[in-house]
């Protein structure tokens, strides 16, 4: 388990990044003649996504941390 985790992390983030990315760049397209409810609920959606993409690049990058510092020690035990 203490092997997997950082992996694991790392590859949750990119995957919710890349999902948060495809839904926020599909609701940034423009709607014909929106009225201002429209509007409003594309930002808030917008808001939405880019928070999820936030967290993922969070985790993503706490994975990685995890993993580069867990390599790294073994390296330095090794020598």
């Amino acid at each position: 388990m203490k092997k997997i985790a950082p992996l694991a992390l790392l590859i949750l983030g990119f995957l919710v990044m890349s999902v948060s990315f495809v839904y926020y760049a599909g609701n940034a397209l423009p709607y014909p003649d929106a009225t201002a409810e429209l509007l409003a609920y594309q930002t808030a959606e917008a808001n939405k996504w880019a928070l999820l993409f936030a967290l993922g690049f969070v985790s993503a990058a706490t994975g990685g941390t995890w993993l580069l510092r867990r390599l790294r020690a073994k390296k330095r035990t090794k020598n």
